[in-house]
């Protein structure tokens, strides 16, 4: 609301001024009213980039808030299948696989990389969807820098 009055009145003293130098020599007045006019536009365009920057923000913020939904909707089913570990590990696994896969990261099987069981499944689970949900989350960021550059 500020902006919008600060810009009326710079509209109208930039009018007053005009008229009050139009007797004046010519040349002192077109210098008067370009370096006016140039005021007043200086001014404009950054009230309008404050406000397109401003929004920006807002667009870029909901972008991400939509975005990491979006993923933790995704990771819903891992959580899902959690709840009955014993029975729906390997299904976890195979999925895990296939997400690390797509994203192109390496995966190893729980088996693998912990014969000794010094972490539970559990902790494996929470781990790797976490893993999986930061990576995602920071290949969108990645995405959303490119897109506002």
């Amino acid at each position: 609301m500020n902006n919008y009055f600060a810009q009326k009145l710079i509209i109208i003293s930039f009018l007053l001024f005009s008229f009050t130098s139009f007797g004046q020599n010519n040349t002192d007045h077109l210098d008067d009213s370009e370096r006016n006019w140039n005021d007043l536009k200086s001014y404009a365009l950054k009230s309008q980039l404050e406000q397109l920057t401003d929004n920006e923000k807002y667009e870029i913020l909901q972008l991400r808030i939509t975005l990491r939904e979006f993923v933790n909707k995704e990771l819903e089913i891992i959580e899902n299948l959690s709840q009955n570990l014993l029975t729906n590990f390997v299904i976890i696994e195979d999925h895990f696989r296939n997400e690390f896969f797509e994203l192109d990261l390496h995966y190893l099987d729980y088996d693998d990389q912990h014969p000794d069981y010094k972490i539970t499944k559990e902790e494996w689970v929470q781990f790797h969807t976490e893993k999986i949900k930061n990576y995602k989350i920071s290949l969108y960021d990645i995405e959303i820098e490119d897109m506002y550059d």
